[in-house]
């Protein structure tokens, strides 16, 4: 394994450990600070995903253009603003919402660049590998940072968030390269930009669709349940630390999923992968709705709902890979925007409804998208094959 190849993989590990240490522990230091009003503690963090959708389209561009490196490293930058911003303005602070949407969504499209075109010939094991550690990430983060928001000031947190960006800055600039890819032009509108984007919906349109309509179900998946668990272990009085051991098992299927899917996509039985495990989840995240006074067994059908929307996602991956690899991040930023559009629909639905019914609204609106997926994906598998 090269340098730059071993490098992406520890930064995607260092960013992950980051990026979940902070969203485990901000809706909790939100409810304290908002006096538990959990509505608008989603309202706040809608914020991020909101930020993400806004900036996705020109940042997938500049990055496909030659500057993944240099935007990867300015998202860094932002994610180390976020919890210095915390700091400054006592936890309550719009602009780190917004740093931090900024820093994960630059991060995030250029790490998967890299991910995808930093080998010449990219293999569906290797990126199973790296998303398998970002799920390990996510264990860490959530653990480490509900141990130190448990036990220690909240300056320790913010410590041990910033020395681990700080780390992968640093990898970053030092290991990974430029990736080759179609120079710039010196001006380029943003119109130029949509009209790019827009072509390359009409030669894929059948496949961007769903790619589109499974990103939402991801992101909603996702974003909703990663809201739910903290505001869950508030209302019960758990206890943080071990919240958090949860919370990052309940991320760790996402990267299990994608390093399983990734040993099985070799045997060419893609359509397969997609639509059983997102039947899967669906059977799975119904079930819960059942289970309101259990909490354990709740978290228990979380782990396979995570574990099957992960080998379906990881599937659709290969999907990008025998298109057209050249465009990758703009397909990339297709997908980025429903996934956040889900998000943020995700994130405002737990945060509304938290306290009357638990898990049941996210379940079900969960349950129906991920059918209208099915049913178009069934019609349509044998354009996208």
């Amino acid at each position: 394994m090269k340098y730059g190849e071993f490098a992406l993989i520890v930064v995607v590990l260092l960013v992950n450990v980051a990026i979940f240490a902070l969203w485990y522990t901000i809706p909790l230091i939100f409810s304290n600070l908002l006096d538990y009003n959990y509505a608008l503690v989603s309202v706040l963090l809608a914020v991020i995903p909101a930020v993400e959708i806004i900036g996705s389209i020109p940042i997938g561009f500049y990055v496909d253009h030659g500057r993944a490196k240099g935007i990867g490293a300015v998202g860094t930058l932002f994610l180390i603003l976020t919890p210095i911003t915390f700091v400054i303005f006592s936890g309550i602070s719009l602009i780190a919402m917004i740093f931090l949407g900024i820093g994960s969504i630059t991060t995030e499209i250029s790490l998967e660049a890299y991910i995808f075109n930093v080998i010449k010939k990219v293999k569906i094991k290797y990126i199973g590998i790296v998303y398998g550690l970002a799920g390990l990430g996510g264990l860490i983060g959530a653990t480490a940072g509900g141990f130190l928001f448990q036990y220690y000031d909240i300056w320790y947190l913010l410590a041990f968030i910033s020395t681990l960006l700080l780390l992968a800055l640093a990898l970053f600039i030092k290991y990974l390269q430029p990736l080759n890819t179609s120079s710039i032009k010196k001006r380029r509108y943003a119109y130029k930009i949509l009209k790019e984007e827009r072509s390359l919906y009409k030669k894929f349109r059948h496949f961007l669709t769903g790619l589109s309509i499974f990103s939402f179900v991801f992101g909603f998946f996702e974003w909703g349940v990663w809201l739910l668990v903290p505001l869950i272990i508030t209302i019960r009085s758990a206890d943080i630390f071990y919240g958090g051991i949860i919370y990052g098992v309940i991320c760790l299927p996402f990267g299990f999923g994608s390093l399983l899917a990734s040993r099985v996509y070799k045997r060419n039985n893609k359509r397969r992968i997609i639509m059983s495990s997102v039947g899967l989840s669906v059977i799975v995240m119904l079930s819960t709705s059942l289970l309101l006074g259990f909490s354990a067994y709740i978290l228990i059908l979380l782990l396979f709902a995570s574990l099957s929307i992960s080998i379906a996602y990881l599937a659709l991956s290969g999907y990008i890979l025998e298109k057209d690899r050249k465009d990758i991040a703009e397909f990339y930023v297709f997908e980025t925007i429903s996934y956040d559009a889900g998000g943020f629909v995700g994130i405002l639905i737990a945060g509304f409804t938290v306290i009357a019914t638990s898990i049941t609204a996210v379940s079900i609106i969960f349950s129906v998208i991920a059918i209208a997926f099915l049913a178009y994906f069934s019609i349509i598998s044998k354009d996208v094959r």
